[in-house]
């Protein structure tokens, strides 16, 4: 059955979870809380303070292109408007033990004991300037890598491009600092010049309480409230480049949301883990492993200095594969012509890439041992997706959730004797979009979009076992297998409104998660499907066989849609 909603209704957190006592060197003020600006992070938010606090994530990332440029006013105006009734986007998790909060979540200390309740997480009381905020006012952190990403922009003619992508991968926005959000925003300039004012945008986030549909809400909201300014005689009440003063603008600061994990259940039923554990224990029996990197803590894969702001992470080669509005068109129509009107895209991107894999040659069926041969039955792949579907259809609370890490999945073993399709075998290419399509449907409706990240919240975990070791230990130093694929989503854009959105490039990297392929796709009706494939090192022998394994997954899209 689909995940449970709880009521709307009930408090903001609990009060006997409550201790009026932050962490060691904080104090949360019984203020913050009855505002409803502090609270405890849920465990869906915990979880990826986790992946930062053990260095087992860099960042995930959007490219966001609009129509025309915007002032530095105007950016801060809009920017404004969005803190103010998202407060979720100007939070900061407040650490134990600051400031020597990095060496006390790795030491034993911490790692002998549980922890069931989580960190508080506040709104940042302190001024909020718009270069917190802006990266590339951020040199003494991150000025050598956002010389390197600004270099080969402009080498690239000012447009954004892998290159790029794989560069930007290496930026980590601690989570440790309770004054700055948790979040940045790289402005790429214009070839024209221009000075302060910007079109192209990236967004780059530590995954902490945002997702990628927060992301594009972002640009979105960016570009409706620069449209409504001069409507609404918007304007930033500061000098100095403050863009939200806590002291002076509490009164119009919203409450944040109660963590999704209070409105939609993800804990599986404790008769579901023995079912669990097999299916665990058979994907990682069964399933292909790469000769890609293994996993390891960020700051592990090179022998170059690291920093807290930059980390080589998993190091990939990056690829980004556009098809146009048009093109678009036709897929759509091919998946509804061979499938049925509610396949989606998602799915046939799924059996292209798995398709490609087998067509490649050199990453399925290649190993040469009879042990190798027989643990070798399937590729996994997660699929990440919202949880907002799962919220009450009430405008009011779909907008509180509007930001936030609000995400679920599925992480399923396929085999790959499906996989193997050749390029004239249309009719079992369609078949197999089919199968992928019910497999995603039914996930939706029997519990499957939560399970994953649910069995990590269970009370049996969270109240005996420290579950930052927990994740750490089941992480790092394994082999790699499969893919995880990140469909945003398509977003239509309204060319008629004065600033809109022209396209969108969605990435991230594996990180600590046991994939060779992260598949990350986003699309407007401006700037057509992108589809970003990240790859770690040695999952093929090098840059050349990525490239050539990439024109085979266009290929494939192109054979299959008639797109040739």
């Amino acid at each position: 059955m689909a995940p449970n909603t709880k009521s709307i209704e009930q408090p903001l957190i609990s009060k006997a979870k409550i201790s009026g006592k932050g962490p060691d060197g904080f104090a949360i003020e019984e203020s913050l809380l009855e505002r409803g600006h502090s609270r405890r992070m849920g465990h869906l938010e915990n979880y990826f303070a986790i992946m930062q606090r053990q260095k087992l994530y860099t960042n995930f990332n959007m490219y966001g292109e609009l129509n025309k440029e915007v002032t530095r006013e105007q950016l801060a105006v809009a920017i404004r408007q969005i803190l103010l009734r998202h407060p979720i986007m100007m939070q900061a998790i407040i650490p134990k033990k600051f400031p020597e909060h990095e060496e006390y979540y790795t030491s034993d200390d911490y790692y002998n004991t549980p922890f069931p309740e989580n960190d508080f997480l506040r709104v940042i009381t302190s001024k909020i300037k718009l270069s917190d905020i802006i990266i590339n006012e951020q040199s003494e952190d991150y000025g050598e890598i956002i010389d390197m990403i600004l270099s080969e922009y402009k080498k690239n003619g000012y447009k954004f491009d892998a290159y790029m992508q794989e560069l930007i991968g290496n930026i980590v926005i601690p989570i440790g600092n309770p004054n700055k959000p948790n979040w940045r925003l790289l402005c790429l300039p214009s070839a024209e010049g221009g000075g302060a004012q910007w079109k192209k945008f990236v967004y780059i986030s530590n995954h902490c309480c945002s997702d990628a549909i927060s992301a594009v809400n972002l640009f979105q909201d960016i570009a409706e409230n620069v449209s409504l300014i001069e409507q609404n005689s918007w304007a930033v009440p500061y000098a100095d480049d403050v863009i939200v003063d806590y002291e002076q603008d509490v009164a119009d600061i919203a409450k944040l949301p109660a963590p999704i994990t209070e409105r939609v259940e993800y804990r599986p039923p404790l008769s579901k883990l023995p079912k669990i554990m097999l299916v665990s224990f058979l994907k990682t029996a069964l399933n292909f492993k790469s000769d890609a990197l293994e996993t390891r803590c960020n700051d592990e894969y090179s022998g170059e200095p690291e920093t807290s702001a930059v980390q080589m992470g998993d190091v990939c080669y990056d690829s980004i594969l556009n098809y146009t509005c048009e093109e678009v068109a036709v897929i759509r129509d091919r998946i509804k012509h061979n499938v049925h009107g509610k396949c989606t895209v998602t799915p046939f991107i799924q059996a292209a890439f798995f398709v490609a894999m087998h067509q490649s040659r050199k990453l399925l069926g290649q190993k040469q041992g009879f042990k190798e041969w027989m643990s070798e039955w399937g590729v996994d792949m997660a699929t990440p997706s919202s949880t907002r579907r799962y919220l009450p259809e009430d405008p009011e609370v779909r907008d509180m959730y509007k930001y936030g890490s609000n995400v679920g999945g599925i992480h399923y073993l396929y085999m790959i004797s499906g996989m193997k399709v050749e390029r004239e075998e249309t009719e079992k290419f369609w078949s197999l979009v089919e199968y992928y399509h019910d497999i995603l449907l039914a996930s939706h409706s029997n519990g499957d979009q939560t399970v994953g990240l649910g069995t990590l919240m269970l009370d049996v975990i969270v109240d005996k076992k420290n579950v930052d070791k927990l994740i750490r230990d089941e992480y790092l130093y394994q082999k790699r297998g499969g893919v995880i694929m990140s469909n945003a989503g398509y977003f239509h854009q309204d060319p008629a409104q004065a600033y809109h959105v022209t396209d969108l490039v969605f990435g991230q990297r594996p990180g600590a998660l046991k994939f060779s392929f992260g598949v990350n796709v986003v699309s407007t009706n401006i700037g057509g499907m992108n589809l970003n494939v990240g790859m770690v090192r040695r999952t093929l022998r090098d840059r050349a066989e990525f490239r050539e394994f990439i024109g085979i997954l266009d290929r494939v899209i192109r054979d299959f849609t008639g797109l040739n």
